[in-house]
């Protein structure tokens, strides 16, 4: 994993020739405007996108960019040893593939192709409860490679015991457990693109496929597919305030 880079540099300088941006765009701005080329309005901002007036992105963007490499001269790195222990395993770095949700709306492979990636760099990787294929999909294509499992909790809580279960049988190594999205937030550019991915099946793979939450469903989701989105938008969010309030 740690020369990757530097494979990418040699093939450059040995070749002569200017990188492809098509092939491997150089910059993250570049992969963002690639982007941007591909998709429509609805899934590009509904990922480069924010809550509010996306000050919390801003913000968060700032602080990371006040983090900086401590050079440390006159050291040995020939034999780098970057591993580290967590939860008594040990793993080649401090990386980890943050849980990211709905990719489908982006790549036609899904969650998939970002695990078999982080799999190939034995990267542990997050798999979100809000993924279009499920977590039992994404184990096998990680196969032995190290894997987690993110948990919304779920308001229904054999949903969300149904889920660890899942997790546990499909050889995820721990639980994520988020909490902070309680209530749908307001997304201004969601709102103007009138997108909410969701509610096209996209996201809801682990859902749609878990035995308890079909067992509360009069017909299953491959028949009646809008009964089970709005059974899941009540019980994804705040107990007191359910999404189906909000769409009625």
């Amino acid at each position: 994993m740690s020369n990757f880079g530097n494979h990418v540099q040699f093939e450059v300088y040995q070749t002569m020739k200017q990188p492809d941006p098509d092939r491997l765009p150089v910059s993250y701005e570049e992969w963002e405007a690639k982007a941007r080329g591909v998709l429509d309005d609805g899934p590009f901002y509904y990922v480069a996108g924010g809550a509010g007036g996306e000050e919390t992105m801003k913000d968060n963007l700032h602080s990371f960019s006040r983090y900086k490499i401590v050079p440390r001269m006159l050291n040995n790195v020939e034999d780098r040893d970057l591993s580290i222990e967590l939860f008594g395993k040990s793993y080649d770095s401090p990386l980890l593939q943050a849980p990211i949700g709905v990719q489908s709306i982006i790549h036609e492979g899904g969650e998939l192709a970002s695990a078999k990636a982080s799999a190939a760099l034995n990267i542990p990787y997050i798999a979100s409860s809000a993924s279009t294929k499920t977590m039992e999909e994404i184990a096998e294509v990680m196969g032995e490679a190290p894997k987690w499992f993110q948990l919304y909790w779920n308001k229904d809580p054999e949903v969300t015991a149904s889920f660890v279960r899942r997790a546990e049988a499909a050889g995820y190594d721990a639980i994520v457990v988020t909490l902070d999205t309680p209530m749908m937030a307001w997304r201004e550019k969601d709102l103007k693109n009138v997108y909410l991915p969701f509610l096209i099946g996209e996201g809801v793979g682990n859902y749609f496929t878990d035995p308890v939450f079909r067992s509360r469903l009069e017909s299953p989701p491959e028949e009646n597919p809008t009964e089970a989105v709005m059974h899941w938008t009540k019980t994804f969010g705040n107990p007191g305030l359910t999404w189906e309030h909000l769409l009625s």
